[in-house]
């Protein structure tokens, strides 16, 4: 790795849905630390704070772009896109691979299982974005696998998260005031489970405890999910928000709800939502799915996985017991603080791009004949 501004590219197929690795790369660039390019193979709408970073190149054409990039690092993340340019990133000898894992993958079927390890293979390095996703790399893998497997947590944008503006909700006027409000923001996809959130507020509808609970986020179960609402005679409790247009405008959001709640199953990897809402000194209910107990660490309710009544129980109780007025930061606030701010993920990754490219060209010290 140069000595001087380091050249970190990230590649992935779109702006628009890879919110995370994209907010990371955004976050280095500023960090005036290193040089920092993603590159995007699926034309997509680009937040304005990282446009200036952002390459557009076809996948076809990924090893030439690679060559007139001339990167340090290549830093690759999901699916496909992710071999492709590990390939590419191999073919024209970049110094240093990565790739992230960002989901639990006891959920990957066969074939996306042996793409992901052809991935594997080709890096250097493999973060893990949670113990609990490092845990699912299965004993085959572990035993084929020579590269050093880290665990560095995602990092969420503390800051933005406090200047965001309290701005009239997107729901607001939906409820009466003094109603509490519960909110979600996930895509609308199986394994986030929103159908066992909807029944736990039937349940509490059953129970005469009046909840609004707004649905932040978009997806293919849209209408299966809005389907169930009517089902379950909940359109007076449940309004679904959309995707909104930024992150502040999620962040805003945040700061107008009660309740954050998030009954994700087992294949959640890390669930930047949670620690965003912790972050926003909301309390949290989780349930025991993928790393959210890892990730909330003792600062969220732990209800069991896809059970409406437990989940239920604990909105009423954590309603019941919230304080009324001003009250200070919360054990969950404090948390996202001290273990993921995005400066310090910055902080992790470049570190460890720095270690393992020292370590490689050592290697190759010993192994390059002298001239």
């Amino acid at each position: 790795m140069s000595a001087v501004d380091p050249h970190i590219v990230h590649i992935l197929a779109t702006a628009a849905l890879e919110s995370v690795p994209l907010e990371l790369a955004g976050a280095m660039s500023r960090s005036d630390r290193a040089r920092v390019s993603v590159v995007v193979v699926r034309p997509s709408a680009t937040p304005p704070e990282v446009r200036n970073i952002v390459v557009q190149s076809r996948v076809g054409q990924l090893p030439t772009t690679l060559r007139r990039l001339r990167p340090d690092v290549v830093h690759v993340h999901h699916g496909v896109v992710a071999f492709l340019g590990a390939l590419s990133a191999r073919l024209v000898g970049v110094p240093l691979i990565v790739k992230t894992e960002h989901r639990d993958r006891y959920t990957y079927g066969l074939l996306r299982r042996v793409l992901n390890m052809a991935t594997l293979v080709l890096c250097d390095v493999i973060i893990c974005n949670s113990e609990s996703t490092k845990r699912t790399f299965a004993r085959l893998e572990q035993w084929l696998l020579r590269q050093p497997v880290l665990v560095i947590y995602n990092g969420v944008d503390i800051d933005r998260i406090d200047r965001a503006p309290r701005a009239d909700a997107p729901w607001h006027g939906r409820w009466p005031n003094g109603i509490p409000v519960l909110g979600i923001v996930a895509r609308l996809v199986p394994y986030k489970d929103h159908a066992t959130l909807f029944r736990a507020i039937a349940t509490l509808k059953a129970r005469h405890v009046r909840v609004g609970c707004a649905v932040i986020g978009d997806g293919p179960l849209r209408h299966e999910l809005a389907a169930l609402v009517e089902q379950l005679q909940l359109n007076d409790a449940v309004t679904f928000v959309g995707r909104l247009p930024d992150r502040d405008a999620v962040y805003s959001a945040l700061h107008c709800l009660d309740l954050f709640v998030i009954p994700s199953r087992s294949s959640e990897g890390f669930c930047n939502a949670a620690v965003e809402a912790m972050a926003a000194n909301l309390p949290v209910i989780a349930a025991r799915g993928g790393a959210l107990p890892e990730v909330t660490g003792g600062c969220a309710v732990l209800v069991p996985v896809h059970d409406p009544v437990p989940l239920a129980d604990a909105i009423e109780r954590t309603l019941a017991e919230r304080p009324t007025g001003q009250s200070g930061p919360t054990a969950g606030r404090q948390r996202a603080c001290e273990l993921y701010s995005l400066t310090a993920a910055v902080e992790r990754h470049l570190s460890t791009y720095a270690t393992y490219d020292r370590r490689r060209r050592l290697r190759r010290s010993y192994v390059t004949p002298a001239s």
